[in-house]
């Protein structure tokens, strides 16, 4: 997923490098989120055990918006979560 991720980010950098020259407005945007979840004694449902369980959660999004011609507006958004 990784060498995934950066041919992605690597195919977005050549678009944002070349569409200037034949798109008059281009805008690059991202977000990455990291989130951590912790729950105490959470209860299994075949058995009467316990257990604590702690992970964290990603989810990140590029987005790139382009405007061909004025009447022809292109927008492309990528995400990845875990």
């Amino acid at each position: 997923m990784k060498k995934i991720l950066i041919a992605v980010f690597a195919a977005i950098l050549t678009a944002a490098w070349v569409l200037p020259a034949m798109a008059a407005d281009v805008k690059i945007g991202g977000e990455l989120r990291e989130r951590g979840i912790w729950v105490d004694n959470e209860k299994q449902t075949d058995t009467t055990q316990t257990r604590n369980v702690n992970y964290i959660e990603q989810r990140l999004r590029l987005n790139v918006a382009a405007e061909l011609e004025s009447n022809v507006k292109v927008f492309v958004s990528l995400q990845d979560s875990r």
